[in-house]
């Protein structure tokens, strides 16, 4: 039976390393920020309440609409330009014809305003089912919305991303052992949190070995999928020359 190098069961199980290494890389990673959730959720919240006094305020003009989403500017302007026309037609004194067109053009200046915030709100929540309730008050679907603030609060690693993620995990664990080791062996403790202090000439200088993003509290290093979505999100971390990411906020 021949014999397998030592070189060679080295080899392959290199190999078989770096195979469950990719697998593990090419796994979606990702992570839903509650923090983020209930921004959208707040932001959305906020809407619907706009949505409803303008609503209130249009129903003011006594102009006739199918549906709230088929409210607009141009609905305005034709239904009002439409009334004058008629109204055009009939003979009276051109004092009252001239007080009549005003208001006219009033309705025009007041209205249009408000029905194309109505139709840009709606705009942004094209894909959000609209109910009605006792009093002519519209809700938007809870559950289209929570669809909607969980995929804005939720952050997709890229490749690369999951890669690296992975990386800081093994520097976060290799703290720990390294810490656990200074505690079982009665070292001082150089790996801890960064601690500023002076020396007795005045310079300034760091205590401890560690970086602040990994550090969560005084016992433990942790980097959790929400730390590394949160550091990737705001820039702190990342390729050289990548701009803040910015959620979603359709």
């Amino acid at each position: 039976m021949a014999r397998i190098s030592k070189a060679t069961k080295a080899k392959a199980a290199t190999k078989t390393d770096k195979v469950q290494a990719t697998d593990m890389i090419q796994k979606e990673l990702s992570v839903t920020i509650q923090r983020w959730h209930d921004k959208k959720r707040a932001e959305i919240q906020a809407d619907e309440k706009e949505l409803n006094v303008l609503l209130s305020d249009f129903q003011t003009s006594q102009i006739p609409f199918d549906g709230v989403r088929f409210i607009s500017g141009d609905l305005v302007r034709n239904v009002v330009n439409q009334a004058k026309d008629n109204f055009n037609r009939q003979y009276m004194p051109p004092s009252v014809r001239e007080y009549h067109n005003k208001e006219f053009a009033k309705t025009i200046q007041k209205y249009v305003p408000i029905a194309d915030r109505i139709c840009n709100l709606l705009m942004k929540y094209e894909s959000v089912r609209i109910e009605k309730t006792e009093g002519n008050i519209c809700h938007f679907n809870n559950d289209d919305i929570e669809t909607r603030c969980n995929d804005c609060a939720t952050y997709r690693f890229s490749p690369i991303e999951t890669e690296y993620f992975h990386i800081i995990g093994k520097v976060a664990k290799s703290l720990n052992d390294a810490r656990q080791w200074e505690r079982e062996h009665g070292f001082l403790p150089f790996v801890g949190i960064d601690t500023a202090d002076t020396t007795s000439d005045g310079m300034l200088y760091y205590k401890g070995f560690c970086t602040r993003l990994l550090a969560d509290n005084k016992d433990v290093f942790t980097f959790t999928t929400e730390q590394f979505a949160i550091l990737l999100s705001y820039g702190i971390i990342g390729k050289y020359g990548n701009d803040e990411k910015t959620l979603q906020t359709e």
